[in-house]
């Protein structure tokens, strides 16, 4: 982990879904990293929803290393990336039962809107991921967040809370 996190000295890293269920994990893992192991990386969080990031990390203000940019992949942030972790994907139940390939497309054009992103302002790397099915509500064949014990300072009981549908 140390070597990771020594190649990240000084590099600025752009995240989507930053109040999803990794990216909360994510979030919550770099500042417990940053406080232990100190450094200089810096997470961007676009978020289209200023209410909700305050919600999920109402401390994020005391912290330097990660800032907000209120947008959606349309957007351009300032500066150059070493990378893009996008983890936002529109992945509510009922849109996805009603309608497929619809909920497929919606990605998938999204996604190719934050490549296009990545290319312009020069990001090295780009991951896509998504947690559509880690849900409190859905078919009982997914899997539970509850189930889950995240690695770093989060768990799975002040992860929830972020989401609409918590129970």
């Amino acid at each position: 982990t140390q070597g990771l996190w020594r190649s990240l000295e000084g590099q600025r890293v752009l995240v989507t879904g930053a109040t999803g269920f990794w990216g909360r994990w994510l979030v919550e893992s770099f500042l417990f990293a940053q406080a232990k192991l100190g450094g200089t990386a810096e997470l961007v969080l676009l978020c289209r929803n200023a209410k909700r990031v305050r919600a999920c990390f109402p401390r994020l203000s005391q912290h330097k290393a990660v800032s907000v940019v209120l947008g959606d992949e349309l957007s351009q942030p300032a500066g150059r990336f070493l990378g893009v972790l996008h983890l936002a994907a529109p992945t509510r139940t009922e849109e996805i039962q009603k309608d497929p390939i619809a909920s497929f497309n919606d990605i998938a054009l999204k996604t190719r809107d934050m490549l296009e992103l990545a290319r312009t302002i020069e990001a090295q790397r780009f991951l896509l991921a998504s947690t559509g099915a880690v849900r409190q509500t859905g078919p009982t064949a997914w899997v539970r967040a509850s189930s889950f014990q995240p690695a770093g300072s989060a768990s799975a009981t002040t992860i929830s809370p972020c989401w609409p549908n918590a129970t």
